[in-house]
């Protein structure tokens, strides 16, 4: 009796034991299926029917994944960036340049309105996972050339009317001495005219750049608010007010990690009520030039698709914009990178892409130390025919700060982090330009 007693408590435990199993099972399996549901909500391009590229490359060629993305015209196969929180792009494929309402909040195609791109990180993007004091600030240094500078949008002379009687040098002095009297944005100004000046020579317009990064520091990117800058101004903090909220209330197009940047913020997350908040407005746009192997970043208004390309102006600048910064930037290889009139593309500004090479077939994480895109991706969206048929190519960072300055890439444009991460504040979809010349 004892031993079918026992047999039979044995028997009990063994069920117990069982049960206790089957039921962790189920909590781990409805644990991963409500983790799977959630990645699909944000990756469920393919339900939807929308072909979105599913990894990156630094190839400047590409074949979006999916139906039909291999054809990507003149510049032929590769993989864009994707990061499994990024939308689907659903940007047709004829959308060209768009320009933007001043307040950043719709932009106009052929006369049409349409929504323009939300400004705002998506919700599993956010802020930079680091803490803001650690992005670098912007430098003023001689990389490749000059490396910055800055003029306003107003008050914008015919090129050859150069302060100081269309002199240069006599420009550049008439700005110093403005500075002296702490007029920064009337330096600026003066500045600015002598840099799209016929008559400055190349020697000439490196200086001015540099003199106007370090003003730029103190009008732009210093925290405080310098009297008449039209690319800044002020907010005071109510509460529930996050940097993102912010952006959305003043129509912002710039990055909410900008407003970190520019008021030397070391927790974006902590802000006071009645706190006082340098704000940057855009549009902010980009040309690259190849045989300098230089970024200059301008502010002003956007151009439509069929001017751009066809000003007259020195260092491929645009009329009505104002000189921000240079940076140094690494190129492709035998001259892959070409030259071409492009926007960012809708959709496409990316933190942490992953990415497949396409030569070997190697695949990285967005998080891998060793992922060559680096932690920012920026897509490029041809403006002109010719220009259309570049696809798949990007402006991105690079784990490789040597490469800078040199033609390593496999077509695209690729910038130190820091640098990377300044540029992708600035820019924003579908209202930026972004041209490369010779």
């Amino acid at each position: 009796m004892r031993n079918r007693s026992s047999g039979g408590g044995s028997s009990t435990r063994n069920k117990r034991i069982i049960g206790v199993v089957l039921l962790a099972g189920l909590c781990i399996s409805m644990t991963l299926w409500a983790m799977r549901a959630r990645d699909g909500g944000r990756a469920n391009s393919t339900a939807s029917g929308v072909n979105t590229p599913t990894v990156a490359n630094d190839t400047g060629m590409m074949a979006a994944s999916g139906a039909g993305g291999g054809a990507g015209g003149g510049a032929g196969g590769g993989f864009e960036p994707h990061t499994s929180g990024s939308p689907a792009d659903t940007t047709p494929a004829t959308t060209t340049m768009l320009n933007p309402d001043p307040r950043g909040r719709s932009a106009t195609v052929g006369g049409a309105v349409v929504a323009k791109e939300d400004p705002q990180p998506k919700p599993d993007a956010g802020l930079p996972t680091r803490p803001l004091n650690a992005l670098p600030a912007l430098e003023v240094r001689e990389p490749i050339t000059s490396k910055s500078g800055d003029v306003p949008l107003s008050d914008a002379r015919p090129a050859g009317q150069a302060e100081g009687g269309g002199s240069s040098a006599a420009a550049i002095a008439t700005a110093e001495r403005a500075v002296q009297q702490q007029k920064l944005v009337e330096a600026r100004n003066i500045l600015n005219r002598a840099l799209f000046d016929p008559s400055s020579t190349p020697a000439d317009r490196a200086n001015i750049r540099k003199r106007m990064g370090e003003l730029n520091q103190n009008i732009l990117f210093g925290p405080a608010q310098i009297p008449g800058d039209p690319l800044s101004e002020t907010y005071k903090v109510i509460a529930g007010d996050k940097l993102n909220k912010i952006n959305r209330k003043l129509g912002l197009i710039t990055e909410p990690s900008l407003i970190a940047r520019v008021n030397k913020m070391s927790n974006p997350n902590a802000l006071q009520v009645g706190q006082t908040l340098k704000v940057i407005r855009g549009p902010f746009h980009a040309v690259v030039s190849k045989s300098a192997y230089r970024m200059d970043v301008y502010a002003g208004p956007t151009p439509g698709p069929s001017s751009v390309g066809t000003s007259v102006l020195a260092d491929g600048a645009e009329p009505g914009w104002t000189y921000i910064c240079s940076f140094p930037v690494g190129l492709g290889a035998q001259g892959l990178t070409p030259i071409a009139n492009f926007t960012i593309k809708e959709g496409s500004k990316l933190i942490d892409p992953h990415w497949t090479n396409p030569r070997t077939g190697e695949k990285f994480d967005g998080k891998d130390p060793k992922n060559p895109i680096g932690e920012r991706w920026m897509g490029l969206e041809g403006l002109d025919a010719k220009s259309k048929s570049f696809t798949g190519y990007g402006v991105h960072g690079t784990i490789d700060p040597a490469s800078v300055g040199q033609e390593m890439s496999m077509g695209c444009v690729r910038m130190a982090s820091g640098d990377i991460e300044i540029v992708y504040e600035l820019l924003t979809g579908r209202v930026s330009v972004v041209k490369i010349v010779p």
